[in-house]
């Protein structure tokens, strides 16, 4: 679904061409939408992704086996708005990420939004499903594919903060 002016660039091209309905886009393809415009992709997997007016997007990874059901999809915003129906994938890979210059959403079966802004402050709604989200500047203590986390290490108690001053 496309409505109003949206434009995708191509890798490796120079020139933004219109995005129209039936447009085939592939990995490193940019896209962007202009004042009071929407973009709808339907994925392989039927997973819906929607993009606001005035947004940039690009397509850093798109892989989707139909044989074993797996997904590898990463999407770049950075700046504007997504909401996404992400459905749920049964295969061995199963990613699908929206990563903003300061976030990185990370969703199955999952229907939600991002907005990121010009002052790259990031807002995820969640309205149905799980979403995890992490900082792409911060490495975790625990690794996703082993088990439990860093032994525990004491923190700093909290310490009593002076009053603000009153006249």
């Amino acid at each position: 679904y496309v409505t109003g002016r949206a434009e995708v660039l191509a890798k490796g091209e120079t020139a933004w061409k219109p995005l129209r309905v039936g447009s085939l886009l592939s990995m490193e393809d940019e896209g962007r939408t202009g004042e009071q415009s929407r973009v709808e992709i339907r994925l392989p997997d039927r997973s819906i992704l929607r993009f606001d007016q005035k947004s940039t997007f690009k397509m850093k990874s798109l892989f989707f086996d139909a044989q074993d059901g797996s997904r590898d999809l990463k999407v770049e915003i950075p700046v504007g708005k997504t909401w996404a129906n992400v459905r749920k994938a049964f295969g061995p890979k199963k990613t699908f990420e929206v990563a903003s210059a300061n976030a990185v959403a990370g969703v199955r079966d999952t229907v939600w939004r991002m907005s990121v802004e010009p002052d790259q402050s990031t807002m995820i709604r969640v309205y149905e499903g799980t979403v995890e989200v992490y900082s792409p500047f911060v490495k975790p203590d625990y690794k996703p594919e082993e088990t439990g986390f860093k032994a525990p290490r004491e923190v700093r108690g909290p310490q009593e903060v002076a009053r603000p001053f009153q006249e």
